[in-house]
């Protein structure tokens, strides 16, 4: 519009005023817009959170070397431990890589004890 036309502050302005439409059909616009500014900054911070927490909890699980395994099954890593349940699943002790299976088992009186090894960080086994 303005090309080697008129001053600088001219194009600069046109430029600005000629991006603006574009702008608001953004649907970062069109959120602000709905709910105000500091809602949608409040959404912003949220979905920022979200993806820290994500990618923190994926960094804590993929470097974690030390897995509880059951004395009766050694080749099963417990992976989580709720109040009454654990969840192990199978891994290949050689390769390091978690296998198909997973166990649920119920905290009873009577449970089988548990020992803490270092296994390494167990890899996915991605079939080829």
């Amino acid at each position: 519009m303005y090309s080697n036309r008129g001053s600088l502050r001219e194009r600069f302005i046109a430029d600005e005023t000629a991006e603006a439409p574009v702008r608001d059909r953004l649907i970062s616009a069109r959120i602000q817009k709905l709910v105000g500014t500091p809602a949608s900054f409040i959404l912003l911070l949220f979905l920022v959170g979200s993806l820290c927490a994500n990618t923190a909890g994926k960094a804590a699980a993929e470097t974690q070397k030390e897995y509880f395994v059951f004395a009766d099954t050694p080749d099963f890593a417990v992976v989580r431990m709720y109040g009454d349940t654990i969840i192990a699943v199978q891994f290949d002790p050689k390769t390091k890589a978690v296998q198909s299976q997973v166990i649920v088992r119920k905290i009873a009186e009577k449970m089988t004890l548990i020992r803490d090894e270092n296994l390494g960080p167990l890899t996915p086994n991605v079939p080829t």
